[in-house]
C-alpha cells in the first residue's frame, strides 16, 4: 500500500528536537492552503504491523517540502522517518484515508518518529 499526498503553503511550527544529532519524535501542522493545497508531497508504504506509515521519498513542490524549508533538519521530514498519527487517528490504513479525506482549509497534524 503507497500514498502520494500533496502539499500546501500554510504550515504552522511545532516543538521538536533542534540538534540534528538527537532527532526526537515530533509534530507538523499543515495547514491545506495555497496552491499545493492538495499535494503533502511524499510516498509512503504501511509498515510490517500496518501501524505506521514509513515515508520513502519527499516531493516538491508541496506542503512537506515548504514544511521542510523553512524548518531547522530536526525537524524535517525525510525517508525513513515513519507517520505514527495524523490527526490522532492511527494504524496505516486509517490514516491514508485521513490524509485523503482533508478539504481546503484543514489543518493536518502528523506525527513523526524520525528513521
Amino acid at each position: 500500500m503507497a500514498f502520494e499526498g500533496g502539499s500546501f503553503p500554510g504550515y504552522i511550527a511545532s516543538a521538536g528536537h533542534s540538534s540534528d544529532r538527537r532527532r526526537g519524535v515530533f509534530e507538523v501542522w499543515l495547514m491545506r492552503t495555497g496552491l499545493q493545497w492538495n499535494t503533502l508531497g511524499i510516498l509512503a508504504s504501511a509498515d510490517e504491523n500496518m501501524d505506521c506509515l514509513v515515508v520513502d521519498d519527499v516531493k516538491g513542490p508541496s506542503l512537506i517540502s515548504a514544511w521542510n524549508a523553512s524548518h531547522p533538519d530536526a525537524l524535517s521530514v525525510r525517508p525513513g522517518d515513519r507517520i505514527a498519527l495524523v490527526n490522532d487517528v492511527m494504524g496505516a490504513e486509517a490514516m491514508l484515508l485521513e490524509i485523503r479525506d482533508q478539504r481546503p482549509g484543514a489543518f493536518l497534524r502528523l506525527v513523526v518518529e524520525p528513521g
